[in-house]
């Protein structure tokens, strides 16, 4: 249910702010010897194929293959008239050794990675649309290739303000639910 016109949604510019919010994954690859994982995701926005800063993560979640973080993250200010705009999100397992001296001594491993077209998943900077859908790990990296991965990461994206309130359920105006890039 949509109140006024879609027009009233449409901007003539690009966006200042994109929000995203990394909702959790399912099914992923057990990396440890527990049979689990311990997965984060590392976000980072890309325009024109260069990597933006600042790169962002959520928190690792200990012991399981199906993780839930509900993080939410906004981008502001980038440059999303760019021809090229994508979004990608590569799933790791946490392995961290003690030993005193930075701990980390173990390499993390890698779970997969997805890459979205924020352009095509959110056409014509329409601020009504809210982009929610199951996304399927993909095992190609050119630093990752053979390594096995599986399940899927489930993102939400929207443009500007919007999105955070529609991600918290407080869509005013009402949000349409966009399920497919290619819907």
């Amino acid at each position: 249910f949509i109140i006024g016109s879609r027009r009233d949604f449409i901007m003539s510019e690009p966006p200042t702010v994109l929000s995203l919010n990394v909702v959790e994954a399912r099914d992923l690859a057990a990396k440890d010897a527990t049979g689990y994982s311990d997965p984060y995701a590392e976000i980072r926005l890309v325009i024109n194929g260069k990597k933006q800063e600042p790169k962002y993560e959520t928190r690792a979640v200990t012991q399981t293959l199906n993780p839930v973080w509900k993080s939410n993250y906004r981008f502001i200010n980038a440059k999303f008239g760019a021809k090229s705009v994508q979004l990608v999100i590569k799933l790791w397992d946490r392995d961290k050794l003690f030993g005193g001296i930075g701990d980390h001594l173990q390499k993390d491993d890698f779970l997969g990675i997805v890459t979205i077209d924020v352009k095509a998943a959110l056409p014509d900077y329409d601020e009504s649309l809210l982009f929610d859908q199951w996304l399927t790990l993909q095992e190609y990296d050119k630093n990752h290739k053979g390594e096995k991965v599986s399940g899927d990461v489930r993102v939400q994206l929207s443009w500007g303000d919007l999105g955070v309130e529609a991600m918290e359920g407080v869509a005013t105006p009402p949000t349409k639910h966009r399920k497919s890039l290619f819907a």
